[in-house]
């Protein structure tokens, strides 16, 4: 017997069986045939039911929001367990994975051959090793960054995919470090394209992690991104940026990430969960 319950997005539904309680999600990546990887059906957590045998699943109850799964059983025991969370799952249905691997199979980024470099320390492989970090819809990805903490308007309400080169933003160069599990330091590249009607914004934007504060800089207009890898070839970024002080953003947003990356890290680092319930 099975019970199963959506969460409000669509995109996440936990399952119970007689004997487990497992999470997926409702929709996966496009797989690439060539890579020789398995999506394993989604699956994003599962947990064993202690004594479940001879016992009926009759009720299940999930909040997205919080990843907190109750479930009833025939006996009456209530069995409860807290998933992955995610803190806007409306306006930003997808969380990226920290750390990979994800959920969907991809490898994670330090088990992949070193990243090949455009300059020296930088890459412009960013789909292959951070699958996430572009998509319109994922909580902490690139987009949320600059649409929710710098508030420049890049993506729009129900987060339809722009044509290419219309709008967004997307990461399109970091340092190799980013690769290594745990690195507290590294940067990227974002290409910004604000929403038609503001040019806001608009530009090569630099992001400096340095151990899980988020900066922001400003790049000078020097022409397109074939010319600022052919800068970074022969000097450093920072030569680069408009101003030496950072641009302002909201505080609060990015301590929200921060909170739920320490959370996700500590408490479900691992991609799937074999815990007894209590």
């Amino acid at each position: 017997m099975f019970n199963t319950a959506l969460g409000p997005s669509g995109h996440r539904f936990a399952r119970l069986s007689d004997e487990h309680l497992t999470i997926y999600f409702t929709s996966r990546r496009d797989s690439d045939s060539t890579a020789g990887h398995q999506s394993r059906g989604g699956m994003m957590a599962s947990w064993m039911i202690p004594g479940a045998l001879g016992d009926i699943p009759v009720a299940l109850d999930f909040d997205e929001a919080t990843g907190r799964c109750v479930a009833a059983m025939a006996s009456g025991r209530v069995w409860e367990v807290t998933g992955i969370p995610n803190p806007d799952p409306a306006r930003w249905p997808v969380v990226m994975p920290f750390p990979t691997p994800d959920p969907f199979g991809n490898p994670p980024a330090y088990a992949l051959p070193k990243p090949k470099q455009v300059a020296p320390r930088w890459s412009d492989e960013v789909d292959k090793y951070f699958p996430y970090k572009n998509r319109p819809d994922c909580y902490g990805g690139t987009p949320w960054l600059i649409h929710e903490a710098l508030h420049i308007p890049v993506v729009r309400p129900g987060h339809h995919p722009p044509s290419v080169g219309e709008y967004g933003a997307r990461t399109v160069l970091f340092t190799v470090e980013q690769t290594k599990p745990g690195s507290p330091f590294y940067d990227e590249v974002i290409e910004v394209r604000p929403l038609p009607g503001s040019d806001e914004g608009n530009g090569f934007w630099l992001l400096v992690m340095d151990c899980g504060n988020w900066e922001f800089y400003r790049l000078k207009p020097v022409g397109g991104l074939d010319d600022i890898v052919a800068h970074l070839q022969h000097g450093g970024i920072g030569k680069l940026r408009e101003s030496d002080e950072p641009w302002p953003a909201d505080e609060r947003k990015l301590d929200q990430l921060s909170r739920w990356m320490y959370r996700y890290d500590t408490r479900f680092g691992k991609w799937i969960s074999k815990h007894n319930l209590t």
